[in-house]
């Protein structure tokens, strides 16, 4: 896979934006605020987990989503926020722990009466280090009902909470 600095390089008169909005809520303005203060301590523990429907809801028209070559599949559509969401908060790059994210392709192949082949990962997971933490993201398109999306940081004195809401909980 290229990575985005590549492509960029190719195309220098095509504008490409990231979109990752999650920086510009308030729960995840005062998360780095007080992470970045020294509020919780020495971060030691995240996680960041995503669960959506998104695989399994065979009302669900076909589109980028279901290809990867398009930027579909849970991570790149939603692990990417993930990660971006832990860097931007504390500051530091999470480097994969181990050998890679470990990616399983979705099997649901009927959208909106259609079938065909899923060109997409269903479910990602992956363990990462920043900085001294220690911690997992798990995104997943299986969700029986209502969407998830938790993050956690345990530091060495408290901690923070944001999910799906957007409220945080320190």
């Amino acid at each position: 896979a290229k990575r985005m600095v590549d492509i960029a390089a190719e195309r220098p008169q095509q504008l490409a934006l990231v979109n990752h909005e999650l920086r510009f809520t308030p729960a995840h303005r005062k998360a780095r605020e007080l992470i970045r203060s020294g509020a919780i301590g020495r971060p030691v523990l995240f996680t960041a987990r995503v669960a959506t429907s998104a695989c399994i809801d065979p009302t669900r028209a076909w589109s980028w989503w279901s290809d990867a070559e398009q930027g579909g599949g849970m991570l790149q559509a939603h692990g990417s926020h993930a990660f971006d969401s832990v860097a931007w908060i504390t500051g530091e790059v999470p480097v994969l722990h181990g050998a890679s994210i470990r990616r399983i392709y979705a099997t649901w192949r009927e959208r909106a009466g259609i079938v065909r082949d899923v060109a997409a990962d269903g479910m990602a997971s992956g363990t990462v280090r920043v900085g001294g933490a220690v911690g997992s993201v798990l995104v997943h398109g299986g969700a029986l009902d209502d969407a998830i999306d938790l993050f956690t940081i345990r530091g060495t004195e408290g901690g923070v909470v944001s999910d799906r809401s957007l409220k945080l909980y320190y």
